[in-house]
């Protein structure tokens, strides 16, 4: 006995329908992965950050990250991206899912959802800026008062915890939406004081 391929409201077989369908009814963002990588070596805990090269939010510190290629695995791209904008490879570090971010106005040039990945690592890697990343490198991370404070050389950067709002509006500041992934990171983790 051949058994009857199903058909929808409109008579047609699954291949009918794929055949007909029109992809281009439902508008797609972009999608994009994000890496949290964390350091916890001689009692320090460090942050993972590179400077950006281009638009938008040139010249600010931001997440390792990128576009997925269409026929690319998400993991793949975050280690993908990770090795392209700090040079450290697959197997420095083990990447785990962390949360997906979809804000509709959380990147400025289009609709934009992130996957976020985070890791942890228990020594020093050394990392070198490449591709469209200006600078790489590892910022201390302090838990004070409810205040995050990320800093490296020169740099600084101070976040109200429970608003992820910047303490002084004229200082450096993260791009995107990168202050609340790392505080999710955080908590992830539970790397943050008990309150």
């Amino acid at each position: 006995m051949i058994k009857k391929q199903p058909v929808n409201a409109k008579g047609q077989t699954e291949e009918e329908f794929l055949k007909a369908y029109d992809a281009s009814r439902y508008p797609c963002p972009a999608l994009s992965v994000d890496m949290l990588i964390f350091s916890k070596y001689e009692n320090r805990l460090k942050l993972l950050l590179i400077r950006r090269k281009n638009h938008p939010y040139i010249q600010q510190w931001a997440l390792p990250g990128g576009f997925l290629n269409i026929r690319e695995d998400i993991l793949d791209a975050a280690y993908r991206e990770l090795k392209e904008e700090t040079s450290i490879e697959r197997n420095q570090v083990q990447l785990y899912q962390l949360h997906t971010y979809g804000a509709v106005h959380r990147d400025p040039r289009m609709r934009v959802v992130s996957v976020a990945h985070v890791a942890l690592i228990n020594q020093d890697v050394k990392v070198e800026a490449k591709d469209d990343a200006d600078d790489a490198a590892w910022f201390e991370v302090q838990i004070n008062d409810n205040t995050l404070t990320l800093y490296h050389a020169q740099h600084r950067m101070q976040y109200h915890m429970k608003t992820a709002r910047s303490v002084n509006p004229d200082q450096e500041a993260l791009a995107f939406d990168h202050i609340q992934m790392i505080l999710d990171a955080l908590s992830f983790l539970k790397l943050l004081p008990a309150a």
